[in-house]
């Protein structure tokens, strides 16, 4: 159920910032690919037809994920490795890219910040390089592959329109973010790339479910009472 219910909301979404798109046949090339939010998400442009590129850092999981498209849909579908901790690959990466792009679909890393307190200096440098400064040179790395009217999307997160205290600190990455969309649509224009981002809720993925019974050490609540604890700074008070 869940599975379906990212699906939906998705297609709905990556529709409005796709479903324009001048090429019957287009390339589309999604981040964290392997992640629960990007495996749905490559399943839903696959099932539209598009040809994907995968990326990501584990490559066996990348061979997995392309494996399992192959198997359900007649695209056409390759692997882009590589680590946002590896700076000098991400300014390269362009030459790895063999097709024009018709859309990227980018995923930040999901930030190490704690949840509790001011993080220290090392801890906000880390976070800035690896979800932010890093996934921005990605984008000014492969810029010169996109195809006129071609669309980037940003998968943020609701923190970067409601505070959650859950996500405080990360809550200043989203509203980043949100705020460099500005500069990308200005950047971007004379090429005529688009640029979107979307903001789901917190969705309740693999990662997510297997994080809840752990953040339960210090009291007795059960699942259901943890998930019901968990969600109440959420807006909707529940996970998508």
């Amino acid at each position: 159920k869940m599975y379906h219910r990212i699906c939906i909301i998705l297609s709905s979404c990556l529709y409005l910032c796709f479903g324009n798109s001048l090429y019957a046949e287009r390339t589309i090339l999604v981040t964290a690919a392997t992640s629960g939010l990007g495996e749905s998400i490559c399943d839903t442009l696959a099932q539209s037809g598009d040809n994907l590129i995968l990326a990501g850092r584990a490559s066996e999981k990348l061979e997995t994920l392309k494996a399992k498209l192959e198997k359900k849909y007649k695209g056409k579908y390759t692997i882009l490795q590589f680590d946002y901790k590896d700076f000098p690959s991400i300014q390269k990466l362009s030459s790895k890219i063999k097709h024009p792009l018709d859309g990227l679909v980018l995923i930040p890393p999901r930030s190490t910040l704690p949840s509790k307190g001011m993080p220290s200096p090392q801890e906000w440098q880390e976070a800035l390089n690896d979800c932010f400064i890093a996934p921005l040179e990605f984008v000014r790395g492969i810029a010169s592959t996109f195809n006129p009217e071609s669309s980037i999307v940003v998968i943020s997160g609701i923190t970067s329109i409601y505070y959650i205290p859950k996500y405080a600190s990360t809550n200043v990455l989203k509203v980043m973010w949100a705020a460099e969309m500005k500069n990308l649509v200005t950047h971007l224009a004379p090429q005529k790339v688009r640029v979107n981002e979307i903001s789901p809720d917190v969705i309740l993925t693999q990662f997510h479910i297997q994080k809840i019974p752990s953040r339960n050490t210090e009291s007795s609540r059960s699942y259901e009472e943890q998930l019901l604890f968990e969600t109440q700074d959420i807006p909707l008070n529940r996970y998508r």
